[in-house]
């Protein structure tokens, strides 16, 4: 499937009301600020078949490209050829995509969030979670957060490559609670300018 067969699917099923960009097979809500909130479309093996990710991305958390680790698929597989495809992808996204993306709308609500939607034990949740609570000021909880993801990948591996940059902001967060929202910014700022969203 091509980027303008999903942007068509996705401006015929998103809900109007809530302010979607979509740029392709990628829609979000803006203004972006703090927090991408958006849903995806994804080939699948099939060329007639896609799946659907609702997903939320702190822009203060480093990264060059969009993930869905802070997310899930939105039903299962969508066949083109279906006739109640729109409508049911429109019923699936309002049911199980737009209570997530209402309430996952900034850095506060982003660790209950993670509880709330049971994504808390992924790795890269871990660091959201961590991260967005050194943004809101609360340090014991971000160091507590990040400390156990740090722990977490040199015990299984997994986030190897980001525990050098977790372990320079932990170590920045207690020495220098400015200098570490100075690193947050920064963060964001890259992020933005990496994924080139201008809303």
């Amino acid at each position: 499937m091509t980027k303008k067969e999903f942007q068509k699917i996705l401006n015929d099923a998103l809900p109007v009301s809530r302010g979607f960009a979509v740029r392709g097979g990628l829609a979000f809500i803006k203004p972006v600020e703090s927090v991408l909130r958006g849903i995806c479309c994804e080939r699948s093996i099939d060329p007639d078949s896609f799946y659907v990710w609702v997903f939320v991305q702190p822009m203060y958390v480093p990264s060059d490209h969009i993930f869905f680790n802070f997310g899930w698929r939105v039903g299962e597989v969508w066949m083109r050829g279906d006739p109640e495809l729109i409508p049911r992808l429109k019923k699936s996204i309002c049911e199980r995509a737009m209570p997530f993306l209402e309430f996952a709308n900034e850095p506060k609500h982003l660790p209950m969030a993670a509880e709330k939607w049971n994504q808390i034990h992924d790795p890269v949740v871990m660091q959201i979670v961590g991260y967005s609570y050194a943004k809101i000021g609360d340090v014991e909880k971000a160091c507590e957060v990040l400390e156990r993801f740090v722990h977490r990948a040199k015990e299984t591996g997994y986030g190897l490559s980001r525990v050098q940059d977790v372990e320079r902001f932990l170590d920045l967060l207690k020495s220098d609670f400015q200098a570490a929202q100075c690193m947050l910014v920064s963060w964001e700022r890259e992020t933005r300018a990496k994924l080139r969203l201008e809303c």
